[in-house]
């Protein structure tokens, strides 16, 4: 049971409420003056084109629209409200509308961000406010830095990660259905949550399988149709695959500094360019330079094999909320991002599960110091090597190096490691499942 508030508690989640608070008005000017012009104004001319029925597909170049027709729809509300205050026409895009859509924009995100955090402590049921306040920290810490780098961009993961973390609490709190609906719309916008089907499956969910599958086939063909017909719906859709597939499919040429196995297996084997898009020169770390079909073949190994140990981790018999349910989350989570082609730092911001349910588990259960060295190993590597910093110290070939070599992807294999061997050797009988 968790322990009243005493009014000590109470007056120190007020002094963080009123922190978050004072922090969302200090960094909203200059995180809308850097997001309007970034991701954000893709989604917003899409949602714009949406609210008329046009072809979301048909910008160029730095206003190309790469998400499904449902997305556009999602973003159509926020176009249609930030161009209604702004006083122009709502089919069209202002650049009134698109600082007023960054605001609000800015503000769903940060609202994403910290509903995810909550549910996320939730999740691990914490014995009292106190231990709730630590979890809360220490997953905080761990993915506030990928949080900034998202509201500075203006892009989507922290709604598809809100929608995630979601469907997990649902999941352990008996709501299957719920569960699948919440999991289902945020792959619609992004893939990466369609992992979690794994967990479902091997938790034999089957109402929370079916549930998901029913809403990506409605986000799929039904609710675009309400806006662009059956035939203008399908032939979006044949646009996007079209368009994606190259990038979905296989290894590209030249892959900027990803943080995921099948990146970091493409820039060690093939000879690409392995840093990121602000290096101009070319940077190579490779030890071979194979034949790409080799790179994608070892990369499906490994992709293969983290799949299966984290399989063998998480199925059995359903876990709820609590100790072992949210190390299950957080291995999900990880693998997620461990696997996905695409994954980048900005979606690191998911390791707030592992991190809240890791340290759940240190103080719910009998404490042991190498969990300390995972959790501060994932923090070392994951948080303190940012661009600012090293630029700041004259070291930016060091970052870039690091970058290319995934250093961030090192961190989160040293939580996946923790938490694999939490959930398969070390997990304390006495908690509860």
């Amino acid at each position: 049971m968790v322990e009243p508030l005493t009014p000590r508690g109470r007056t120190v989640l007020l002094l963080c409420l009123l922190l978050l608070v004072t922090g969302l008005a200090a960094y909203a000017p200059k995180a809308v003056e850097e997001s309007h012009r970034a991701d954000f104004e893709r989604y917003y001319h899409a949602g714009c084109t949406a609210l008329s029925g046009g072809d979301v597909y048909a910008a160029k170049r730095d206003l190309q629209y790469k998400y499904l027709p449902f997305f556009a729809q999602c973003m159509a509300p926020v176009a249609w409200l930030a161009e209604t205050m702004a006083g122009s026409p709502t089919t069209s895009v202002s650049d009134a509308g698109l600082r007023v859509g960054a605001a609000i924009w800015y503000r769903v995100l940060y609202l994403s961000y910290f509903g995810s955090l909550l549910l996320a402590v939730l999740m691990c049921r914490p014995g009292s406010w106190k231990h709730a306040l630590a979890i809360g920290v220490v997953g905080l810490a761990l993915s506030v830095r990928f949080f900034v780098g998202n509201i500075r961009n203006g892009q989507i993961n922290m709604p598809v990660m809100f929608l995630a973390v979601l469907g997990c609490w649902l999941l352990l709190n008996g709501r299957d259905c719920l569960a699948g609906i919440a999991v289902g719309l945020g792959a619609m916008i992004k893939f990466m949550p369609i992992v979690l089907l794994l967990w479902f499956i091997g938790q034999k969910r089957w109402w929370a399988v079916v549930y998901t599958l029913a809403t990506v086939l409605a986000a799929l063909i039904l609710i675009p149709s309400l806006t662009w017909g059956a035939s203008g719906n399908w032939s979006l859709l044949e646009r996007y695959v079209t368009s994606r597939h190259k990038m979905v499919t296989s290894l590209p040429k030249e892959e900027a500094a990803g943080q995921s196995l099948p990146s970091m297996t493409n820039r060690l084997l093939r000879r690409v360019n392995a840093t990121n898009l602000r290096r101009k020169e070319p940077l190579y770390i490779n030890v071979a330079d194979v034949d790409p079909r080799t790179a994608k073949a070892v990369a499906g190994v490994l992709v293969l094999l983290v799949c299966m140990a984290c399989w063998r981790s998480c199925r059995g018999e359903k876990a709820c909320a609590g100790t072992v349910g949210a190390l299950q989350a957080g291995a999900m989570f990880l693998l997620l991002l461990l696997i996905s082609p695409e994954a980048r730092k900005a979606h690191f911001a998911t390791v707030l599960v592992p991190a809240c349910a890791l340290m759940n588990w240190q103080l719910a259960a009998s404490r042991r110091r190498w969990v300390w060295w995972g959790l501060g190993l994932g923090f070392v590597l994951m948080v303190i090597p940012n661009r600012d910093l090293f630029d700041s110290m004259g070291a930016r070939l060091v970052y870039d190096y690091l970058n290319a070599y995934g250093i961030v992807l090192w961190g989160a294999i040293a939580l996946f490691v923790t938490t694999l061997h939490l959930l398969q050797a070390e997990t304390p009988q006495s908690v509860e499942r």
